[in-house]
């Protein structure tokens, strides 16, 4: 809804509410029962889903009709989430020179588990897992210092929260158990099916044949979770300087304030979600099982561009624009090189060794693109437009990804390690690890010089 008043200029009000429900329904298994990761062992690791058997601690429970399936290795989760959002904004009109954009938004998110997931104390979970309000303020300002409609000034600030998808209610908030084990690939009743090969005792440490990820109960939610977002900040200024040429100067900023993640401290036997590196927050540090205090690190992801551009308006028959844009993307997430290792539950490159990003980072890329176009009038209500577009003009191949797997054994990580200390690494039975010889080599590169036309006829 909206409505105009005239109070020191003009103002134009909005305002309105939105309100959803949305169901997730989802069946998860793995053909034939389980997951099978090829080792460069004699041993060879699997993983499903299965659940503990309540007469035999320390153990799962197999089909009775297939001794070497897992009892519950197909997993059902119905689970659905409830959003209100409402927002309020005024636009105002200063003199025909000025216009000032505010303007608030808020939303509240529930988000529930399926009916089948157990509270610590066994009790069906009825209320909402994820309960967040989020609270996101814009604010904007125009100005015109030419009077005549020729030029533009501005600056914008707005904080944008993400709507975190249904699948954390099933994976997360939802009841959902896997089991781990390992088999002897040199004993097995039918070579050709890993499955019927012997169980090795103690795989995972003392007194541990089988490991457990998950149960009945739903990962325990930070009673201070807040919801992720990012702040993003505009600038710039735009000036015709003839009759239909217009340039600009535009800047635009954005960094990642908050984030959501499943943290462990117990190598993923157990998780909970919180927001890490925030003080006052379950995941701004984490104690592990030996004694070791970690500080987690705030989340940081940092856009910052600038774009010079020129433009022509439609007149005489054609119309041009162009625009060059140099831009930096910094932060702890994406365009790190890290030492990746195999998780004993998670498979290959699931286990930080050292820290993230102690590899450096990707090489620094850029790229030509250009855009060309015409348009034709052939009638009164005809038109046909022509255009040409050239993806990376100079064919610049530089690296974009580099496999960052370090070793296809399964390790646990060297809290705050280093680079020097990756010698000392051993696997989960002691032993010295297997380095992949094509650590570090380019796994991508960007794409080749390409070209594409397109016609367009318009009546």
């Amino acid at each position: 809804m909206s409505n105009f008043v005239e109070l020191l200029g003009h103002h134009q009000f909005k305002y309105g509410i939105d309100a959803s429900r949305d169901n997730f329904s989802q069946s998860k298994t793995y053909t034939g029962g389980a997951a099978i990761f090829a080792t460069p062992t004699t041993a060879t690791y699997i993983r499903g889903f299965g659940h503990a058997d309540p007469a035999n601690p320390g153990q799962p429970t197999f089909d009775p009709n297939d001794p070497n399936r897992l009892q519950g290795s197909t997993v059902s989760n119905v689970t659905h989430n409830t959003s209100v959002a409402g927002f309020a904004q005024d636009s105002w009109n200063i003199f025909d020179r000025v216009v000032l954009d505010a303007g608030v938004r808020v939303e509240k998110q529930l988000m529930y588990a399926d009916s089948k997931t157990l509270d610590a104390s066994g009790n069906p979970v009825t209320a909402a897992g994820i309960n967040l309000t989020n609270v996101m303020p814009r604010v904007g300002l125009i100005y015109d210092f030419t009077g005549r409609g020729l030029s533009k000034v501005y600056g914008s600030y707005g904080r944008f929260y993400e709507y975190i998808p249904l699948d954390l209610a099933d994976r997360s908030l939802s009841a959902e158990t896997q089991v781990a084990l390992v088999k002897d690939l040199s004993h097995c009743s039918n070579p050709a099916d890993v499955r019927t090969c012997s169980t090795i005792p103690n795989a995972f440490g003392a007194g541990r044949t089988y490991t457990f990820v998950g149960g009945a109960a739903s990962t325990a939610v930070d009673p201070n979770l807040q919801g992720q977002y990012t702040d993003e900040y505009l600038g710039g200024v735009q000036y015709q300087v003839y009759r239909d040429i217009t340039v600009g100067v535009d800047y635009v900023h954005k960094q990642i304030g908050r984030v959501v993640e499943d943290m462990s401290v117990n190598d993923g036997t157990t998780y909970f979600l919180s927001n890490p590196g925030e003080q006052g927050k379950l995941g701004y540090s984490g104690t592990t099982g030996t004694g070791q205090t970690i500080v987690e690190p705030k989340p940081r992801r940092v856009y910052d561009g600038v774009t010079l551009s020129v433009g022509k308006t439609f007149t005489e028959n054609w119309l041009m624009t162009a625009s060059y844009t140099y831009s930096s993307f910094r932060g702890n997430y994406p365009g790190l090189i890290s030492f990746l290792g195999a998780h004993p539950l998670y498979g290959p490159g699931e286990a930080y060794i050292l820290p993230r990003g102690s590899g450096g980072r990707t090489p620094w890329t850029w790229q030509l693109n250009l855009r060309g176009g015409a348009n034709y009038k052939l009638s009164k209500d005809y038109g046909l437009g022509f255009t040409l577009d050239l993806f990376n003009v100079t064919d610049n191949r530089e690296v974009l990804t580099v496999d960052q797997n370090y070793t296809f054994n399964s390790v646990s990580p060297i809290v705050n390690g280093k680079v020097s200390d990756l010698p000392s690494l051993r696997n989960i039975a002691g032993q010295n690890v297997a380095v992949n010889t094509n650590f570090r080599n380019a796994t991508a590169y960007q794409l080749p010089f390409s070209a594409r036309i397109g016609a367009k006829l318009s009546f």
